[in-house]
């Protein structure tokens, strides 16, 4: 049997926020995202609002866009 199995201590232990998946997000914070990016504010800044953008799908896949 190796360490590993011998000793739970040595097991992986994810935090209560890694089980509670992506954060919700709301419509309202969505629209306000479409409308920045019509109005030029992620011009030169692709990588944020890519990352937005994934934040956002993960919330939608999740089930959690709130309608506030």
């Amino acid at each position: 049997m190796s360490e590993f199995q011998n000793n739970p201590s040595n097991a992986v232990r994810h935090s209560p926020a890694a089980n509670q998946g992506p954060e919700p997000i709301t419509r309202s914070s969505i629209r306000q995202f479409v409308n920045d990016i019509s109005r030029g504010k992620y011009r030169e800044k692709e990588s944020e609002m890519n990352a937005i953008q994934a934040k956002i799908n993960r919330a939608l896949i999740a089930g959690k866009i709130l309608n506030k």
